[in-house]
């Protein structure tokens, strides 16, 4: 079993990011919200020091643009939104970044837009 934090409430802070360093945490994981996807708005740094490999949450409309945001990171994996356009694209482009690719999707949204 692997324990991904959620830094939502810390993700600024970098002395509470490096009291997460501690055995038994093997990743960070970042919510990445753009306000236009969903509500919130959330953009955790990108020049902290992390001191874990990141696991990222996008609720955002533009994948590559936070992929960019955060490419200096030691990114473990990225979870996108399946109502986002072109996925398989997405997932081709993450992968070629050698990213583990998982694909959330909104509670009102018909599971079967998965199956493609």
């Amino acid at each position: 079993m692997k324990l991904a934090v959620s830094i939502l409430g810390i993700m600024n802070n970098q002395e509470k990011m490096n009291q997460l360093n501690i055995e038994g945490v093997d990743y960070l994981h970042l919510d990445v919200m753009d306000g236009v996807f969903v509500d919130n708005m959330s953009l955790p740094q990108n020049n902290l020091n992390y001191p874990k490999p990141v696991d990222i949450h996008l609720m955002t409309e533009d994948v590559y643009r936070y992929y960019e945001y955060y490419k200096n990171l030691d990114i473990a994996f990225i979870t996108f939104h399946c109502e986002t356009e072109n996925v398989k694209e997405k997932i081709a482009f993450l992968k070629s970044k050698n990213i583990k690719v998982g694909l959330a999707i909104k509670p009102d949204t018909d599971i079967n837009l998965l199956l493609p």
